[in-house]
């Protein structure tokens, strides 16, 4: 039961993001070229990161900051996931349309709760690999890591997307209520999903800067 909710919400989640409408020809090569931009975008992001944590490794190694560069990793990780996942969280958790359907079924509501929580860990554990495993592979390239460090990174990997769930998912209920006496809610959500998005690209535009007073404290603490 538990695998049938989890891939239907799996299902209703892709339908949402790729459902369009006209004949069923070109809506197969449109959700094809999507599919493919999608994919385009994760391995550029993956790349775009990768280079980031490149450019510190070595740096950060003969600082003695090692610790600093996987914290920085997982900050990274976890605000992408946290930011991304908000807006997921609401519709996902909050405001399903088949909540009425599925609560007059003989489904134990924490069953239910946790089909749609695996779903939006499913996109967050996507997300995060595509920030952390650049990050390992280019320390592992440069500097090297053991089994242990590679054991500590799985962990991490765990870890850190139900951290971001926990958050994201009260702040979504949040937005959820605040959103229920609103007219215009689709266009207010869509606008703060946006600006968080911008919000975290601006402040991974001026890392260099931000980066050296954190190197400096780093330095301090260490």
């Amino acid at each position: 039961m538990l695998r049938a909710l989890i891939k239907t919400r799996l299902q209703m989640a892709w339908q949402a993001a790729f459902t369009i409408g006209g004949r069923r020809k070109n809506r197969r090569l449109i959700q094809a070229i999507i599919i493919v931009l999608m994919g385009f975008a994760i391995l550029s992001f993956a790349g775009v990161f990768g280079m980031f944590f490149a450019s510190l490794a070595q740096p950060f190694s003969q600082a003695g900051l090692d610790w600093f560069f996987f914290a920085l990793a997982g900050v990274s990780a976890f605000t992408l996931c946290f930011v991304s996942s908000i807006f997921m969280a609401q519709p996902l958790l909050f405001q399903a349309r088949d909540n009425e359907l599925l609560l007059s079924m003989p489904i134990p509501p924490g069953m239910i709760l946790f089909g749609r929580m695996a779903a939006l860990l499913f996109f967050n554990f996507l997300i995060t690999l595509t920030v952390l495993a650049p990050a390992a592979i280019a320390w592992a390239a440069q500097i090297g890591m053991g089994v242990g460090s590679w054991i500590c990174f799985a962990l991490i990997c765990l870890a850190l997307p139900f951290l971001a769930i926990a958050l994201s998912s009260l702040l979504g209920w949040g937005l959820a209520v605040i959103s229920t006496r609103l007219r215009r809610k689709s266009l207010i959500t869509t606008l703060l999903s946006i600006l968080l998005m911008l919000g975290y690209l601006a402040g991974m535009s001026r890392m260099n800067v931000l980066l050296a007073r954190l190197v400096q404290q780093g330095q301090q603490i260490a």
